[in-house]
Order: structure tokens, then sequence, then C-alpha cells
């Protein structure tokens, strides 16, 4: 019956945005990047008994999600500004974003931690590539 009454939530939150689109985009914009959005769900995750390290972790992901969506909306909208239709800029954009990911999946990822109230980064790198072929092995 919760999962029902959060899924309401959403798509009345979802057509709220959508409908204030409609008369004012720019606000809709706004309302959509701030976040509003971010902060119900970490109140939705708290009710469901989420620990503070579920939240912490949900952040970190709120946190670095700007930059890839970035990467996109600059690809998407220079397109639909140069007179491009919607589907080939949102075509493209998202290339972009794939391609950002998988640039960034070669290039590893830096993870941090938090222990005890200290902060620290590891650079993880992909497993090295065998560089020898094993069919010439002998």
């Amino acid at each position: 019956m919760i999962g029902v009454a959060k899924l309401l939530f959403v798509v009345m939150l979802l057509f709220g945005l959508n409908w204030v689109a409609q008369s004012n985009p720019r606000l809709a914009g706004w309302i959509a990047a701030a976040p509003i959005v971010s902060l119900l769900s970490v109140a939705l995750l708290l009710m469901d008994g989420a620990d503070n390290q579920k939240v912490a972790t949900f952040m970190t992901g709120v946190l670095y999600g700007p930059i890839p969506n970035l990467i996109f909306l600059v690809g998407f909208i220079a397109l639909l500004l140069r007179g491009v239709s919607l589907v080939p800029a949102l075509g493209f954009g998202v290339c972009l974003r794939l391609g950002h990911r998988l640039y960034r999946g070669r290039q590893g990822r830096i993870v941090f931690t938090l222990v005890e109230s200290t902060a620290s980064y590891t650079l993880i790198t992909p497993a090295k590539r065998r560089t020898s072929d094993p069919c010439t092995q002998s």
C-alpha cells in the first residue's frame, strides 16, 4: 500500500512539473533541477528504514549526477538551437553521454569513502588487459 502511495506521489509530482512547464518552462527547469526531488527521495529512503550509509551513497550519486547530464544537455541543446529536429538532437546527446561513459570506463573511476568523519578517495582502474596472445604461447 505504501508503494502505491509513493508511486502516486511521484506521478503527481511529474504531472505537476509538466503543468508548470506548459506555462513557464524556465521555472519548471529550475524546479526539476532543484534539490527538492533529492530531498524527497531521502525522506522516502528514511521512511523505508534506510541507514545513513545508504543515504550517503544515494547523495553521492546525486552529487556526481550533474556532470554526465551536463554533457548530454550541452549537445542536445546546441543542436536544438541550430534548428535540428528533436529526435536527432536527442540521439546526439545520448551518443555524447554514452561516449563519456565509455571513456570514463577505460580511465577508471574515483570512489569516495567516509570513515569516521574522514573523507578519502581511491582511483579504481580497470584490470590490465593481456598484452600477449594466448594462442601464440607455447
